[in-house]
């Protein structure tokens, strides 16, 4: 089964996969908004979207492959799927546990990730609105990118540092502790660099 590409005349997809589509469903409302629109306000809606897929994409850099709007997500801003010849999550998790394994090709390869974005969720409506040079900007797209790779199921033992003072941050700012984000992110980095340069010692 797992080596078959069809059954019963349908092709099998791997959700894991980017590219994979679904039937979106509108309502009724949408619909009447979308046959309201022109064609100059679709294609300049167009290239608003374009833009702001570009500048996540340029804050992301290496860690992505490409950044992309999807249809099919519904409660999460965002999630993080492979290239169709990238590693899945799970073949990643084993591959990172093997003795003699390709640090070469692993870099590789965990770099083909594609960043799958849902413009109709409330925070990305919220993030969008942002400027696209603040470092509150760069800052968010970073926790939604890392949390959407938790949630896919990716590791990011190298950025988990990064996330926890980030969430920490805040906590403190909803608590109204001053000065919180900048000294928990500074020791959890410190902390996380450290237990990297124990793994490389002991690899």
């Amino acid at each position: 089964m797992l080596l078959s590409c069809c059954f019963v005349c349908k092709k099998l997809v791997n959700v894991t996969k980017a590219g994979v589509k679904v039937p979106k469903v509108k309502k009724e409302e949408d619909e009447e908004k979308d046959k309201e629109k022109t064609k100059e306000e679709k294609e300049k809606e167009e290239e608003i979207e374009k833009k702001f897929l570009d500048s996540v994409k340029k804050v992301l850099d290496t860690e992505v492959e490409k950044v992309v709007k999807v249809d099919n997500l519904c409660s999460s801003p965002a999630s993080v799927a492979s290239t169709e010849y990238g590693w899945s999550a799970n073949f990643e998790r084993i591959m990172k546990h093997q003795a003699l394994k390709d640090t070469t090709m692993h870099q590789f390869m965990m770099g083909k990730k594609v960043f799958c974005l849902n413009m109709e969720h409330p925070i990305m409506k919220k993030v969008e609105s942002m400027d696209s040079e603040s470092e509150e900007f760069k800052k968010n797209i970073k926790m939604i990118f890392y949390c959407a790779c938790l949630s896919s199921g990716f590791s990011i033992e190298d950025k988990l540092g990064i996330l926890v003072g980030d969430v920490y941050g805040m906590m403190g700012n909803v608590l109204g502790v001053e000065n919180l984000a900048d000294s928990t992110s500074e020791s959890i980095n410190e902390k996380s660099e450290e237990s990297k340069e124990n793994k490389q010692e002991i690899d």
